[in-house]
This record gives C-alpha cells, sequence and structure tokens, in this order.
C-alpha cells in the first residue's frame, strides 16, 4: 500500500515522462519508511459518524493542551419520573453508562467542567453521593439510588444526556456485546462491540481500575460477568470493565475490544481445539452400550446382598441415560448414606444434577452443576436451571439456552425430551419469543411422547394471529385433549388471553374462566402467571372486591415474586378505588373493611375508608363497634409522617363524638384529653363538645366556663342557658352576638334574634322588645323564624304557654353530633 503511494507521488511530480526505475523506487520506499520510523505514535481516535453525532468534539494534538468542555447537570421530574439530565455548552462527548457495586456512574470521553449550579435536591431526593471524579482524558460522574433501571437518551440538537430511572428493567433494542474466549494458552480475552467509538482508563482509589469503551448509539444491557482478571460491569450504554490485576493490557481498535498480561489471563487454560469440544457431549464419553439390560443386571447385584460402589453407581448412571430421574434419585439416597464423600466427586454432580434438572428441582440442579466447568453440554442444563428457577430474566442465562440447542440434540432421547419441555415450559411461562422459536421453528422435533404435547401447544401458540381468529381452534383442541395437565391448563390460558385481546369473549365469560383455571392449577410459576393475570384484569374491570382475596392468596403463597411485582401496592389500590365508589352494599363494605383495613394505606386514603365503614356502623347507633375500630385502627395508623398528629387527633374527634352518642360522657372526655394540638378546624367543634359532656354529665357551670368568645362557642352558650331559662343571662349573650359585630351566618344571625326576642318577652322587657323588634324588622323579612319574630314583637303581645315552646330556635345538639357521621361528615 506505501509503494502505490510512493508511486502515486511521483506520478503527480513528473507528469507522464519517462517511467522511473527500480532503484530509485526502492530508495523512495526506504526514505519513506525512515521518516515513518521517526514520527512519534499517535492514538488513533476513531472519528464520529457525520450522519449520527457530528457535533462531538475531536480529542486535540497530543503535544497540546486539552482543552475542556463545560457542562450542567440536574435533575428533572415529569409525571413522577426521574430523570438526569448533563448540558453541554459545545459538542458532545461519547458516553458510557454502567454500574459498579451500589453505584451508578455515567463516563464522558472528554475532559469536562460541570457545574451544579442548577442542583436541587428536592427534585429527585432518591439520589445521593454525586460526585465528579475529573481524569487526564476523561470525566466520570456517580451517584446511588436503589431499585432502578437507567435508561440514557442522546439528546444532539439539545447538547444533553438524559438518564431516566425506570422501576423495571427496560428491554432494549441495540448491539449485542460479542465475547470471545481465549483459544490458547496466554491468549487474549476479546469482545465486539459494534457501537464503540472511544476508550479510556479511569483509576479508583483503592489502587484498582476502570477500563471504560465510550459508545455513540444504545446497546443492549450488558450484564455483569467476573473473570479471574477484571469483571465486566453491568453496562447500559458503552462497556466497562473492572481491572482486578496491574499488569493487565487493555486496548480498543476498530469495535474490537482486548485484554491480555503476560503469561496469559486467569482464564486463559484452553489447550484443546473448542470446535472439537464444541461437537461432544458428556454422554459421547460415557455412554452405555445397552442401558436397559445393563439395569436389569446391575439391579441384581446391588440388591443381592452383597454390592459393590461401583455398581451402585453404575446403576445409577443407567438410569439417568434412560431419562429414569426418580430411579436414580432413589439409589442416590442409599449409597449417600455410607459414602458421603460421593458428593464432592464431578461425574456424581453431573448425574444427580442432571436428575434433579429432569425432576423440575431447580434449586437442586444448580447446587451440583454450578461446579462444573469446561463442560458446555453441563453449561447449558445449568442455564436450563437457572432460567427455570428465577423469579427473573437473566438475558445471559438466555442466551446461554438459545445458543446450546446443538447440545441439547446429542443427549439420548428421553433425557433430551424432558429438557425440552423444561425449556418450552419456561419459554411460555415467562414469555420468552426467542426461545420458543429456536426450539420449535428450526427444523427439530421431539420423539418421545414426554415433550410432544408441549411442543404442538407452543407451535399453535406461535400461529396466533389477531386478524385470524379461527388460529386459537388448535389451543381449545390441546386443552379439551389434556384439560387438567399442565399443557393443557397452558392451553386453556392461552386461549383466553388470545380471545381478550381479539375482542371475542365478554368480560364476565373471561373472568369466571380464569377463576377455573386458577384453582385447577397450584403449586408453581404457572399458578402465579394466572393468579397475577387475573388480578390485573379484575383491576382493568374495576371489579375491586373480587381483586382482593385473589391478591391476598396470591401474596401469602408467592411472597417474593408477589413483592417483586407490586402486587402489595396494587392491592392497597385496589381498597382504596372500592371504597371511592358510590352505594356500596352495606354488608359487603362492612366486610372488606374488617378482612382488609390492615393493609389500607397509612394515610388520608386510608383514614377515608375507616370513615366511610364508622359512618355506616355509627348510622346504625352501633357506637360501641365504631369506637372500637377506631381504636384498632390508631394502634396500627397514623404513627409516622408529617400529618399523622393531625390525623390521629381528627380520629379522636371522632371517637369522642361516638362515646357522646353512646352517653359515655366521661370516656368522650378522656378522649378530646388524648388530643395533643386541636386541629384549627376543629377547635370550635371540640369545645363545644367538651362543655356538652360536662353539661350531660351534670356540670353545668364547667360546661359554661369551657366555652370561649367565638361565634359557635357563644351561640353554645346562649342556647344552654336559654334551655334552662336562665332569660337575662341568655340576654346577654345574644346581645354580644348581635352587636359586637361577630361574623355570623344568616340563618344563625336569624335564629339568634328570634331567641334574643324570646329571652326579652320572657324577661317582661318590652321597651327593650319595641327596640330590637325596630332594629331587625328589616332583616328578618323572609328569614326562617319570620312569624314568630311579628308575634312576640306586636304591642302587649299574649302568647300561651304551648306557643311559646314551639318558639325558641335551637337545634338538637344530638343530630348535630350524628351529622358528623354523614356521607359529608
Amino acid at each position: 500500500m506505501i509503494q502505490g503511494a510512493i508511486l502515486l507521488g511521483i506520478g503527480w511530480d513528473m507528469g507522464y515522462a519517462e517511467t522511473p526505475d527500480k532503484a530509485q523506487i526502492t530508495e523512495s520506499i526506504q526514505n519513506q519508511l525512515k521518516l515513518l520510523e521517526q514520527m512519534p505514535e499517535e492514538r488513533v481516535i476513531p472519528h464520529p459518524p457525520s450522519a449520527e453525532l457530528a457535533k462531538r468534539p475531536a480529542k486535540q494534538d497530543p503535544h497540546q493542551e486539552i482543552k475542556k468542555l463545560s457542562a450542567d447537570i440536574w435533575t428533572e421530574r415529569k409525571d413522577d419520573k426521574a430523570s438526569l439530565i448533563v448540558h453541554f455548552d459545545n459538542g458532545l462527548p461519547y458516553p458510557a453508562l454502567f454500574r459498579r457495586g451500589e453505584y451508578l456512574y455515567l463516563a464522558l470521553s472528554f475532559p469536562t467542567d460541570i457545574s451544579q449550579k442548577k442542583w436541587l435536591d428536592a427534585v429527585v431526593p432518591e439520589i445521593t453521593a454525586l460526585e465528579i471524579i475529573p481524569a487526564e482524558e476523561a470525566t466520570v460522574i456517580r451517584w446511588k439510588i436503589d431499585h432502578v433501571y437507567p435508561q440514557m437518551r442522546i439528546d444532539d440538537d439539545k447538547n444533553q444526556f438524559i438518564i431516566e430511572f425506570l422501576s423495571k428493567k427496560p428491554n432494549k433494542e441495540g448491539f449485542d456485546l460479542e465475547v470471545f474466549q481465549p483459544r490458547r494458552q496466554g491468549g487474549p480475552f476479546a469482545a465486539k462491540l459494534k457501537n464503540a467509538q472511544a476508550d479510556a482508563v479511569f483509576d479508583l482509589a483503592n489502587g484498582q481500575s476502570l477500563f471504560i469503551v465510550f459508545a455513540d448509539q444504545t446497546n443492549k444491557i450488558i450484564p455483569a460477568y467476573d473473570y479471574p482478571d477484571f469483571t465486566i460491569l453491568e453496562s447500559y450504554q458503552g462497556v466497562a470493565f473492572e481491572l482486578k490485576s496491574e499488569d493487565l493490557e487493555c486496548s480498543y481498535v476498530r469495535k474490537m475490544i482486548h485484554l491480555n498480561k503476560v503469561g496469559g489471563l486467569g482464564n486463559s487454560i484452553a489447550t484443546v481445539d473448542v470446535a472439537v469440544s464444541e461437537s461432544r457431549t458428556i454422554f459421547d464419553d460415557f455412554a452405555p452400550d445397552h442401558p436397559a439390560e445393563n439395569v436389569r443386571d446391575l439391579i441384581s447385584k446391588v440388591y443381592s446382598g452383597n454390592p459393590t460402589l461401583e455398581d451402585a453407581v453404575d446403576l445409577v448412571w443407567n438410569y439417568v441415560f434412560q431419562g429414569l430421574s426418580l430411579e436414580s434419585q432413589g439409589v442416590t439416597h442409599g449409597i449417600l448414606v455410607k459414602n458421603s464423600d460421593l458428593e464432592l466427586n464431578n461425574l456424581w454432580k453431573v448425574m444427580t444434577g442432571l436428575a434433579a434438572l429432569m425432576q423440575g428441582q431447580y434449586d437442586l440442579a444448580q447446587k451440583k452443576l454450578e461446579t462444573i466447568h469446561d463442560e458446555p453440554d453441563v453449561a447449558l442444563w445449568l442455564s436450563i436451571a437457572r432460567c427455570c428457577g428465577s423469579r427473573k430474566i437473566d438475558p445471559l442465562q438466555v442466551a446461554q439456552v438459545l445458543s446450546g440447542k446443538k447440545y441439547l440434540m446429542k443427549l439420548p432421547p428421553v433425557v433430551r425430551d424432558k429438557l425440552w419441555f423444561r425449556i418450552l415450559e419456561f419459554g411460555m411461562i415467562r414469555n420468552q419469543q426467542k426461545i420458543l422459536e429456536e426450539y420449535t421453528l428450526k427444523g427439530d422435533s421431539p420423539t418421545t411422547r414426554i415433550a410432544q404435547p408441549m411442543y404442538r401447544l407452543v407451535s399453535s401458540y406461535l400461529q396466533l394471529d389477531p386478524q385470524n381468529p379461527g388460529t386459537v381452534n388448535e389451543l381449545f383442541d390441546i386443552w379439551q385433549a389434556s384439560p387438567t395437565t399442565k399443557v393443557g391448563i397452558l392451553a386453556a390460558f392461552e386461549r383466553l388471553k388470545f380471545l381478550h385481546k381479539a375482542k371475542q369473549i365478554t368480560p364476565e365469560h373471561e373472568l369466571k374462566e380464569l377463576e377455573k383455571l386458577r384453582f385447577q392449577w397450584r403449586g408453581d410459576q404457572l399458578e402465579y402467571m394466572i393468579a397475577k393475570y387475573l388480578i390485573d384484569r379484575y383491576m382493568e374491570e374495576k371489579q375491586y372486591m373480587k381483586l382482593l382475596p385473589v391478591a391476598r392468596k396470591t401474596i401469602k403463597y408467592f411472597v417474593a415474586q408477589s413483592h417483586d411485582d407490586g402486587l402489595p401496592q396494587l392491592m392497597q389500590e385496589a381498597l382504596v378505588k372500592y371504597f371511592q365508589q358510590d352505594n356500596l352494599p352495606v354488608l359487603e363494605m362492612l366486610s372488606i373493611f374488617q378482612e382488609y383495613t390492615g393493609i389500607a394505606p397509612d394515610n388520608d386514603q386510608g383514614d377515608m375508608i375507616m370513615i366511610k365503614a364508622t359512618n355506616i356502623l355509627a348510622n346504625l347507633e352501633l357506637y360501641d363497634v365504631v369506637v372500637n375500630l377506631l381504636r384498632d385502627y390508631l394502634s396500627q395508623k397514623a404513627k409516622n409522617g408529617d400529618d399523622a398528629q393531625g390525623r390521629r387527633d381528627r380520629i379522636l374527634y371522632r371517637m369522642a363524638v361516638a362515646y357522646h352518642l353512646d352517653r359515655k360522657f366521661s370516656d368522650a372526655l378522656k378522649t378530646l384529653d388524648e388530643i395533643k394540638k386541636i386541629p384549627e378546624a376543629l377547635i370550635d367543634d371540640v369545645a363545644i363538645l367538651r362543655s356538652e359532656a360536662y353539661l350531660q354529665s351534670g356540670h353545668e357551670e364547667k360546661a359554661l366556663s369551657e366555652l370561649g368568645d367565638t361565634t359557635a362557642q357563644l351561640i353554645h352558650k346562649a342556647e344552654i342557658l336559654l334551655g334552662d331559662r336562665k332569660w337575662p343571662q341568655a340576654q346577654d349573650v345574644y346581645h354580644a352576638l348581635l352587636v359586637n359585630k361577630h361574623t355570623i351566618s344568616d340563618t344563625d344571625k336569624a335564629q339568634a334574634i328570634v331567641n334574643y326576642i324570646l329571652c326579652l318577652y320572657m324577661d317582661k322587657k318590652p321597651e327593650k322588645l319595641k327596640e330590637v323588634a325596630a332594629d331587625f324588622a328589616k332583616f328578618m323579612k323572609g328569614k326562617p323564624g319570620e312569624h314568630a319574630f311579628e308575634l312576640l314583637t306586636v304591642p302587649d303581645a299574649k302568647v300561651s304557654l304551648t306557643h311559646l315552646q314551639s318558639i325558641h330556635q335551637v337545634a338538637s345538639f344530638t343530630e348535630r353530633l350524628t351529622g358528623l357521621f354523614s356521607e359529608k361528615g
């Protein structure tokens, strides 16, 4: 290539004259090579693609001072979604986003001065320990935020990186990290990331380092993976490596990443041709020739009374080869009683691990198989156990199952089909479309009856088409053929989901059928999946009462997964929504309250539930039950939070009212004494209730002394005096109300005027009565009590005692209290 470039240069210099001779060309090449050797090495920095990130700054000449970028960092919260924003004044560096331990890291491929002037801790208080750590060629921002997954967007128009924090791991599209293990002793570890653009090494305070490869486009989430000399960190943009050895050599050129060191990496132990090892399974090396005949002979030896250990182990292996997992487990238990050291033998671990996997004992299978290395087929079994036995999807294990089909196809038929069944079951229950397609649509099919029904189910499922409702008929046939098997239940379940999506079934019929399925299969992930779907459908159809018992049982029997999926919060939301409905059946509502009040949210919404239920009981005059429920509620709720004491005080007032209505006046007074700080809206109500409780207990003077000078309390004081026929004292209070410019409603004022003139009439003060009549005649026109006002203010009015008793305007205090327990109370 250099020779061609030199010839072209000579052609331009010399035009089309004579062709240079060989000696001239040789001398020119040698001179060029000398020049190249003398040039200082420069780090290769790939240029950003112009169509996508044209504004990103190129790195400076290595002999020049590197200029820093300037950026601002702040947080935002929109629609309850938190984000971290990094805005650059000019251009964008390449980013890398990854997790290390409890920290999230955003690395920038350029030295950057970052300002936090716009940062407000209150916007996203979940973010803690934010640090900006500069390096020679890069800048790293790290922070803590729990239980979230970051998702990064690059906004070139605004020169911004936006990192959103999601509660669930996103199913991101993008590039995979291709990993290439060393193929020989001392060989390098290699990886390829198609969106890689630049790299940097960042030194940590503890002597370790991060090797960071920046990217210009989104890649798929790269899961964390440990190697002896380094760790691939969980990466969301680009990829980061934590280096455990100081002498590691790291390089990045043309999308390829290499890690190596003198003497080789700790995992560089491949000394054979990998292609050869991948073409074989453990059964190719240890397959018995006639397993059925061997079992008959070995049984007679093992159970003849004088067995050898070799015979017993051989019997287990022949059972495993035929897929007889239960039989093999029966023998292993007997052998281990006297030969517990076998648990340390790798072949024993392989046999017992495979038997457990065929039985669906995934935790046991993982325990046995996870210590076996350099056996690709065993690695597939371990990945199957991890996928099927985990509550969460591990993309790395799913990828292993996807790529491991070649090993599955080499297993003995029964063993192969038992594992095939487990893989297809996992794919159906966990909605792993790629696994279903790989193990169903690629031309291979099971040969034994073990996996054929599941294979048929998956094939039918993959053919479902909402535009062609007839495609669901095959699922109906599978269900009818085996209605009590896992395959039949799965077929029925997927059929109902399809009919709902295609709007071919009424909600009533669908939910009824789902309830039947929920009881037909118990004890594993399928039961949880059906229950969770039923709960979601009840929520969509607003059938909260039916949702609650299903959710409670599901949470009880699937504790960890229910909490991972937020079922307790969903159940709480359904309880609130239930009590927010109108015209609820009384007995049903009380039953729901008694059963589920423990899960009510500890806030105003929970108080609303309690209030609505106790209102019904109070209206039935079951005041003792009301008090007990309120006391139990306070023992569980309103203990934490800024508003906790205010909520407790309002509930205590309701308890005091219930005690008063139940004529337990001393208990009402004790409860009022528990109120630490009377809410402003209840100052008059508490004072009047306390006064009335003393009055009903026979302590009138104490009752009057409890009342202050507010409008409401003066009205109540006047009514006590009026009811006790203390006309002069009542006159004084009414006069104060009407003359001293108290803020009083027209209704209360009209009532006070009538009562005032009644006091004057009964106290025989005609002159004062005449004066009051003149002052308030205009006001009383059209008001309640106008007739009584006119009757009492007629000169020399003569009113019978019976009529007088009906004139005074005093509302029943009991009626006013019961209003607290109305729908509006």
